[in-house]
């Protein structure tokens, strides 16, 4: 079996960068060298001889120092100045360039690679892509095969913030300690987004006119993210646009720092821009890397990279939706699921509500605050029923966690979702909870219940002592402890009317009324 054509690369070096700053740009080259063969030019040379070496082989990219890129027009001549696949001649620079510095081209492209602050593996996979017309478009050649990407169509009927509440909530995302750290960039570029579709371009009208009938699909939108890059992609057709008028739209512009263009172009690392000539459709890929060079240098230049392609090269369809064919697409959760997962919240919170109100109705089943007429209400529950209460309670929290266990223990083995896996150990830490403040309550009600044992106990009258009952006085008589004489004296309370009762004992003496 024959092996595959290696591509190949023509590098011209800069002879502007010290030898440090050539060896940082050299090295996403040379990464190339197990799939395309790199050929070095010097870059002191005419650009006619530069021209001569070029004709000699087939090159599938051309990589020129940044302002040599944009005055040898003649180069990129050579492949056609009109063309919407084949070689590519593009531009790089591995040192500070600010963006007053460059020009903007006359032509219909422009492709400038960070190759300073990029990482090696970033770049590199950025120089596979342009070497290849397939790999040019779409997120896959930036993520990789197996990233799942979240699609939707966007229409003018929601609203954007339900979109970045959901953007920031994916997985990849809420979960990744690098791009949870992004999330104002990544809510002013989907914000900018938005604004392209629907405050400048085909949603515009039907968003001013509010017709119900027009409420189609406007755009395409996808976004994906792993360890090494996440992206997003926006699909759309704008009739009579051209590639010289996207250059001039995402051009840097110091009139208009906040137009959607020129905010995608400062807060992504990467910025790319396809426009196909013959139907006008326009794919917009922004991306975003752990070096973050548009975070830590945000005045500078970034990956820009604007350019016509032809559609029938274009490897990624836009407008495709999750279905058995495509396994590795996902649904953008929309409007409708955040609702339902309101929805769902709510119950929760009512269910938590409803057992609360059962267990003040357990406490009350003794009849304190449970009848309207006191002859009705019977005492409430001692300390005993309490504890059999609480002992029988705790015993089936104890069996259902240990159900719980054993589900959690088999689900695992079985590959169940992470999902059902979460949805089951949150209702484990749910009755884990509820036992915990079972055994709060009846601690704090034992308490109580000893501390009243104790008061009732202090205040039980002892030898020596006169209690005063309803008005009696009983007063131990001087010189003989086993005799007592009790004084009866009208109670204030009873008016003319009083009793009185005497008793006698060895040792002690007690009146109980």
């Amino acid at each position: 079996m024959n092996a595959p054509r290696k591509l190949n690369i023509a590098y011209i070096s800069d002879p502007r960068l010290s030898r440090e700053r050539a060896y940082i740009a050299l090295r996403a080259i040379h990464a190339m060298r197990h799939v395309a063969s790199v050929q070095i030019i010097r870059g002191d040379l005419l650009e006619e001889e530069i021209l001569q070496a070029l004709s000699k082989q087939n090159f599938q990219l051309v990589l020129a120092p940044w302002y040599r890129y944009q005055i040898w027009s003649r180069i990129e001549a050579l492949y056609g100045l009109t063309r919407t696949s084949g070689p590519t001649v593009a531009g790089y620079f591995a040192d500070q360039v600010l963006p007053y510095e460059l020009e903007k081209p006359e032509y219909q492209r422009f492709i400038l690679l960070d190759l300073a602050r990029l990482q090696t593996p970033e770049s590199a996979t950025l120089v596979k892509a342009l070497m290849n017309d397939t790999t040019r478009s779409g997120l896959r050649p930036l993520l990789g095969s197996p990233t799942p990407l979240y699609t939707e169509n966007w229409v003018s009927g929601a609203g954007l913030g339900f979109r970045i509440d959901t953007l920031l909530g994916l997985p990849e995302i809420a979960n990744s300690p690098v791009w949870s750290t992004r999330t104002n960039a990544l809510r002013i570029c989907l914000s900018a987004l938005w604004s392209l579709i629907f405050d400048e371009g085909p949603g515009k009208v039907e968003t001013l006119t509010g017709n119900s009938a027009l409420k189609t699909a406007k755009a395409y939108f996808q976004v994906g993210a792993n360890a090494e890059c996440l992206g997003m992609r926006l699909c759309y057709a704008l009739p009579g646009l051209k590639s010289k008028d996207a250059i001039a739209k995402f051009w840097p512009a110091k009139n208009s720092p906040t137009a959607p263009a020129q905010l995608l172009r400062h807060y992504a690392d990467l910025l790319r821009v396809h426009v196909d000539p013959d139907t006008s459709e326009v794919e917009i890929v922004i991306s975003f890397y752990p070096s973050a060079p548009a975070e830590k240098e945000s005045t500078e230049m970034h990956t820009f990279w604007i350019e016509p392609l032809a559609g029938a090269v274009v490897s990624e369809k836009p407008f495709l939706l999750p279905s058995a064919e495509q396994p590795l697409l996902k649904p953008f959760v929309t409007h409708n699921e955040l609702i339902l997962g309101a929805v769902e919240k709510v119950n929760e919170l009512k269910t938590q509500i409803q057992e609360r109100d059962d267990t003040i109705r357990e406490l009350r089943a003794g009849g304190v605050g449970m009848s309207r007429t006191p002859e009705r209400a019977t005492p409430p529950p001692d300390a005993e029923s309490l504890l059999e209460a609480f002992q029988e309670r705790f015993f089936d929290a104890r069996f259902k966690l240990r159900q719980f266990q054993h589900e959690l223990n088999r689900m695992t083995r079985e590959g169940a979702k992470p999902a059902e896996i979460f949805k089951l150990k949150k209702e484990m830490n749910q009755l884990t909870t509820r036992q915990k403040a079972w055994i709060s309550k009846i601690a704090d009600t034992l308490e109580r219940y000893r501390q009243e044992k104790l008061e009732a106990k202090t205040a039980t009258p002892g030898a020596g002592q006169a209690p005063v009952r309803a008005g009696v006085r009983v007063q131990p008589e001087s010189g003989d402890a086993d005799e007592l004489e009790m004084e009866c004296k009208p109670s204030p309370k009873s008016g003319s009317n009083s009793g009185s009762d005497s008793g006698s004992g060895s040792g002690t003496g007690s009146g109980r009324f």
